[in-house]
């Protein structure tokens, strides 16, 4: 499936102001497009939070397509039942990887 967004992968780049101790600007970007900026201030939750939410948008194109995988894999009426679980356990490592990258871990 085709879809109509920026292609990943996303990444993200942190860059802490030197003036303001307590800024930071998060972008994700791919290697030609700036995606979304985030900036917080002052309060450290505002910029962990700031940080979560910065993965989680640079894992969307993943997470979009291990979805549009798991739909595939369900409308294919083809496979025998040893191939659906051989692809349906490999899908799930790769949903476990997507996850872990959107709550800031490498995927």
């Amino acid at each position: 499936m085709t879809s109509k967004h920026t292609a990943g992968p996303w990444r993200i780049k942190e860059i802490k102001d030197a003036r303001e101790k307590e800024t930071v600007e998060i972008n994700i970007l791919t290697d030609d497009v700036d995606i979304a900026q985030i900036t917080a201030f002052e309060d450290p939750e505002t910029i962990l939070d700031a940080r979560a939410d910065a993965h989680l948008i640079a894992a969307a194109p993943e997470m979009l397509e291990v979805l549009d995988e798991f739909i595939e894999l369900r409308e294919d009426t083809e496979l025998s039942l040893n191939d659906y679980l051989l692809r349906r356990d490999a899908m799930i490592e790769n949903i476990i990887q997507v996850r872990n990258k959107a709550r800031g871990g490498v995927s």
